[in-house]
């Protein structure tokens, strides 16, 4: 977990690999300051830290709850995967493993593809009595993912309030570095 601060100071000091990725060197990080938070500060930031962490990996567990679900109403739906030979896991990197940041339809979408479950989702989503429960299911499943995004977002928040605070900043400084930094954090 970095605040925007010190996420701003990496992005702009670190060497870019791939677009995506960043180099680190031990001399370009030794210039960033880093401001000794007071006691009561540090505790406050430590238990904040611990609930994103907790809720982030609460969310990792639904999420992927969700997801061995459909794979296994799919597989029940067939009997047996091996009797398919179109029936997919879902890959890693699939957007179906963050549903919850999918709309119903993109998520169907998604689902049909290789990296997911393939043409079988499709056939099992074919039946109105599958497509509607499984529906419902997503849409209480993306409801409780969407909380718990809620309760990270407003810990982060609070931590970089103290984190705005040991460095001083003006809420103009603030501001600037919101808008640099917007977007920056993955759900």
């Amino acid at each position: 977990m970095l605040s925007p601060i010190i996420w701003f100071c990496l992005t702009k000091l670190a060497q870019c690999i791939l677009g995506y990725s960043f180099r680190f060197k031990k001399q370009w990080t030794e210039p960033i300051p880093i401001v000794e938070p007071l006691n009561t500060d540090k505790g406050k930031l430590a238990s904040l830290a611990k609930l994103c962490q907790d809720m982030a990996f609460e969310r990792l567990k639904v999420r992927k709850q969700f997801v061995d679900f459909v794979g296994s109403e799919i597989r029940q739906f067939y009997k047996s995967a091996s009797t398919n030979p179109d029936f997919n896991e879902v890959s890693p990197g699939s957007d179906v493993n963050k549903f919850d940041t999918l709309t119903w339809d993109e998520f169907c979408s998604r689902a049909q593809t290789g990296a997911a479950y393939g043409r079988p989702f499709k056939e099992y989503t074919g039946s109105l009595k599958n497509k509607s429960a499984l529906k419902q299911y997503f849409e209480d499943t993306k409801a409780s993912c969407a909380n718990l995004s809620a309760q990270i977002h407003k810990a982060e928040d609070e931590i970089n309030s103290i984190v705005y605070k040991l460095y001083d900043l003006t809420p103009d400084e603030i501001t600037l570095l919101k808008d640099l930094t917007q977007g920056i954090y993955e759900d």
